[in-house]
């Protein structure tokens, strides 16, 4: 039984050891207590406690014999109804955070609702940005830019993933600084390909993370991991708030990493080899020479043969015509970072 595996059934309450159980006795219909404890191997005491936590759950039924015979109840009824009482739980718990938000609205003063709200320390910043991210529904937006103080370079944000997986559209600005650090291509690259659409700008004024255009994070001292953040919910600043964002997304350049290494491009840049055509991207971005070397790992040597033969293809004069050329490949419809939502 010591098989590592993972357990559906978790969400709605049943352990790892009880999901096992059960489906043995889906397999093995009629188990006693005796069968169950060897093929597991646990202790008769053990077996009999995990069976009860199944019966009371539902999920099992025995026979009235003097030995007991234990049969799985049917998965389609089985597993619904715990899914409704888990439901149900959540429901009561929706109805318990409106009536903690009126108590909290109330000790605000005055009956008026605090529109703006200071979170301090790193890991309460860190937990909030997090839950957040999990409370989202349709869409989170975001600005990034240097320094990244608790980390010594961008970090992996695992539950971007989680939520891009259930369907939140994701949005970011970087700053163009960010690609000064070795391998931060590689992270927004992978953002980019689970959905999120990226951009870059020159100079991003902050750091800001709007989720569902209802509530805000804006840290407020970036050089100290330790000082305070606000949280914005509703009213003219935030509204401000998300102005701003929509107003640099207009102006920043779209960000690609397909994950075949080669960017869609027209017909004159379809000819390029692969290794070449991996500057495209970052050349549209921008991005200055020791950018582009840090984030493909190669020699400015290296960079100058490539960026000699994208001018050649694309019949530009200068590194700078060749840039805007890029981005106009990458601005063109159906192109561009992440996929049109």
């Amino acid at each position: 039984m010591a098989v590592e595996r993972r357990h559906v059934l978790e969400p709605v309450g049943v352990t790892g050891i009880e999901e096992l159980f059960y489906e043995a006795l889906l397999r093995h219909p009629g188990f006693s207590l005796l069968e169950l404890s060897d093929f597991s191997k646990l202790s008769r005491r053990k077996a009999k406690f995990v069976l009860a936590e199944l019966e009371r759950k539902g999920l099992v039924t025995h026979s009235p014999e003097r030995t007991p015979r234990y049969f799985a109840t049917p998965p389609d009824v089985a597993v619904e109804m715990l899914i409704l009482k888990r439901q149900e739980a959540l429901n009561q718990m929706r109805i318990a955070a409106a009536r903690f938000q009126e108590i909290a609205r109330r000790a605000g003063g005055a009956g008026e609702q605090r529109m703006i709200e200071i979170v301090s320390g790193q890991e309460m910043i860190i937990k909030v940005f997090e839950q957040m991210q999990r409370s989202a529904q349709e869409e989170v937006i975001g600005l990034d830019r240097l320094p990244y103080v608790w980390t010594p370079a961008p970090h992996v944000n695992k539950t971007q993933f989680e939520a891009m997986a259930r369907g939140v559209r994701y949005r970011a600005i970087y700053d163009q600084s960010i690609f000064d650090w070795p391998g931060a291509g590689r992270h927004i690259g992978a953002y980019v390909e689970a959905g999120e659409q990226a951009r870059v700008f020159p100079s991003v004024p902050l750091k800001l993370c709007i989720v569902d255009r209802r509530i805000a994070f804006v840290p407020l001292d970036l050089e100290h991991p330790d000082a305070a953040a606000i949280l914005v919910r509703g009213g003219v600043l935030l509204d401000a708030l998300h102005a701003l964002f929509e107003a640099i997304w207009e102006r920043a350049t779209p960000l690609a990493f397909p994950s075949s290494g080669a960017p869609e491009m027209g017909a004159s840049a379809s000819r390029m080899p692969a290794h070449v055509e991996r500057v495209l991207p970052l050349l549209a971005a921008g991005l200055h020479d020791k950018a582009i070397t840090h984030q493909l790992g190669i020699s400015r040597r290296t960079l100058n043969r490539y960026l000699k033969e994208i001018m050649k293809r694309l019949h530009a004069k200068t590194r700078f015509q060749a840039g805007w050329q890029a981005r106009d490949l990458f601005s063109q419809p159906g192109r561009g970072a992440g996929p049109t939502r």
